[in-house]
């Protein structure tokens, strides 16, 4: 890693949050006032949905200028933005239809195109948007599974080690739906990146990505040692006990 990660330890699961929400406030202010516009990246999951839940607050929703926030998505689902399983879904639900951020504004994932197809045309998204300009985003969220796997970069994908796509699909187990995946050439080129971890069950895994040896083949969610920007790991006492 370029920069050494920060870890943020939190004795309650809801400070965890609050404390998203003040990264998620204080990097959009900063961004807007600088040049007029935020761009994010938001990840699917259970873990960070109290977090989206929490913005749409009056107490946080009322300190951001939503008309100048450009929401980007991490990963997806290749399912329609009904079915349960998607990751815009969730968010829409959570947050997105509870502010007044432009439609426009909103670059989802097209889950009902072929998974080549829509991961093309999501690499477009970023080329139209950002052009060759780096880094991407001003601040992303990410989730990691009990496997190491960050966005839909599991364990043994190409994805993790994409240098010049910005985007991929992935096939993960014979029974599920494709995904989309930004890749780590995107994350690791982003301002700040925040990484939500919660529950006992994830301090085995996460004790080995911050201090095991350098295989993101692996532990995907050891890509970040090599991000230009800052990365911060917000976690709880389950998820840190093993550090």
């Amino acid at each position: 890693m370029l920069t050494e990660p920060t870890l943020k330890i939190h004795k309650k699961r809801a400070d965890l949050y609050h404390t998203a929400a003040e990264i998620f406030v204080e990097k959009a202010q900063a961004a807007i006032k600088k040049k007029e516009k935020f761009t994010v990246c938001l990840s699917g999951g259970s873990t960070p949905k109290p977090l989206y839940e929490l913005l749409a607050t009056p107490e946080y929703s009322e300190q951001i200028n939503w008309k100048k926030c450009h929401i980007f998505f991490g990963d997806e689902r290749c399912v329609p933005d009904t079915h349960d399983d998607s990751n815009y879904g969730m968010v829409y639900d959570a947050l997105l239809k509870k502010v007044n951020i432009p439609k426009a504004q909103v670059y989802k994932m097209d889950g009902s195109k072929t998974p080549r197809q829509a991961a093309q045309a999501y690499t477009q998204v970023f080329q139209n948007f950002f052009g060759a300009t780096k880094p991407f985003f001003d601040l992303a969220f990410l989730g990691m599974g009990t496997d190491g796997h960050i966005a839909s970069m599991f364990p043994g994908t190409d994805a993790v080690r994409m240098v010049r796509k910005r985007v991929r699909e992935v096939k993960v187990g014979k029974n599920k739906p494709w995904r989309l995946t930004v890749t780590s050439s995107v994350f690791n080129r982003t301002k700040a990146v925040v990484l939500l971890v919660a529950g006992k069950k994830k301090a085995a895994v996460l004790k080995e990505v911050l201090n095991g040896d350098f295989d993101p083949d692996t532990l995907p969610a050891q890509v970040l040692r090599n991000a230009e920007g800052e990365v911060t790991w917000l976690l709880d006492e389950g998820a840190a006990s093993a550090l």
